[in-house]
C-alpha cells in the first residue's frame, strides 16, 4: 500500500509541473530572426563608433558575464569603459560578421555565435586586420530581448593589441641652446 501511494504521490506531483512550451519551427525561425536581427543592429552600431548604442542591449544584471580573449569583466561598465577608451584612439573600425548563427533554445533564450573580420585603424598607425568568433547569450528578460553572456576571442590577442595601442608620442630634442653658467668650455 505504501508503494501504491507514493507512486501515486509522484504521479500528481509530475502531472503539476509546468509544461514548457513547445515551439513551432515557424515560431523557432521568427525568433532566429529577431536575434540575428538585434545582433546586426549592434554591429552597425559598433561600425559607426557608437559603442554605447552597440552595447544598449547588453544587461546589466548581476549574472551577465562578458568574456573578451580569457578576460571576464566584473560588470558591464566596466566593458563599456575598455570598449570607449579603445574607440577614443581609432580613426576607424569595421566589424563584417561572415554569419549570425542562431540556436534557439527555447521561447525566451537562445545561443548565437557568429565568426567575423574586423579591421580597425588605429590614429597614427596602420590598418590592422583580424578575424575571430563572437557568441551570445540572449535571453528575454523585463519583456525585452537582452544579451546576457558573451565571449569573443581574436586570432593573436597579444598582435591585436600592439597593433592597436596608441603610437608613441616623439619627444623634442634637447634644446642646444646657451649652456648653464659655469659649463662653458674654455678656449
Amino acid at each position: 500500500m505504501r508503494r501504491m501511494l507514493t507512486v501515486v504521490a509522484l504521479a500528481g506531483l509530475a502531472a503539476c509541473q509546468p509544461k514548457s512550451a513547445a515551439m513551432t519551427d515557424a515560431q523557432k525561425a521568427a525568433m532566429a530572426d529577431s536575434v540575428r536581427t538585434m545582433v546586426s543592429s549592434i554591429v552597425d552600431q559598433m561600425n559607426k563608433g557608437d559603442m554605447n548604442a552597440g552595447m544598449a542591449m547588453y544587461s546589466a544584471d548581476r549574472d551577465a558575464r562578458y568574456t573578451e580573449n580569457g578576460m571576464t569583466y566584473p560588470s558591464l561598465d566596466a566593458m563599456k569603459k575598455m570598449s570607449q577608451d579603445m574607440s577614443g584612439g581609432m580613426e576607424s573600425m569595421n566589424i563584417k560578421t561572415d554569419a549570425i548563427d542562431v540556436m534557439v533554445v527555447g521561447p525566451d533564450a537562445a545561443v548565437v555565435t557568429s565568426p567575423f573580420h574586423m579591421s580597425a585603424k588605429p590614429k597614427g598607425k596602420p590598418v590592422y586586420q583580424t578575424q575571430g568568433v563572437w557568441s551570445g547569450v540572449v535571453m528575454r528578460r523585463g519583456g525585452r530581448w537582452q544579451i546576457v553572456s558573451v565571449h569573443e576571442s581574436v586570432m593573436h590577442p597579444d598582435q591585436m593589441m600592439a597593433a592597436m595601442t596608441p603610437a608613441p608620442v616623439k619627444k623634442a630634442a634637447p634644446s642646444k641652446g646657451m649652456p648653464k653658467k659655469g659649463t662653458r668650455k674654455k678656449k
